[in-house]
């Protein structure tokens, strides 16, 4: 039998080509599954957050010489893209 040397250019290029087989084909199963057809209806009965019974809404409002905030046009004009 003959020894395998570890260091040898076919055996290199033998084992690159095995892990990047196997990579593509994992990576094409992920994309396969990624793109197919749902399995079945959505389970969507849940209540987030959970156990939160306060349905009260909340809105905090900020201006901006409240935050410290400066704005100022130094010059030329402002392209909106309109």
């Amino acid at each position: 039998m003959k020894k395998i040397k570890w260091t040898s250019k076919k055996f290199v290029f033998a084992s690159g080509a095995i892990v990047i087989t196997a990579l593509a084909f994992i990576t094409g199963k992920k994309i396969n599954d990624f793109a197919a057809a749902p399995e079945g209806e959505r389970d969507c009965n849940f209540a987030y957050p959970k156990g939160d019974v306060n349905t009260e809404l909340v809105i905090n409002y900020v201006t901006l010489n409240d935050a410290g905030v400066e704005i100022q046009q130094s010059g030329g004009s402002i392209n909106d893209a309109s």
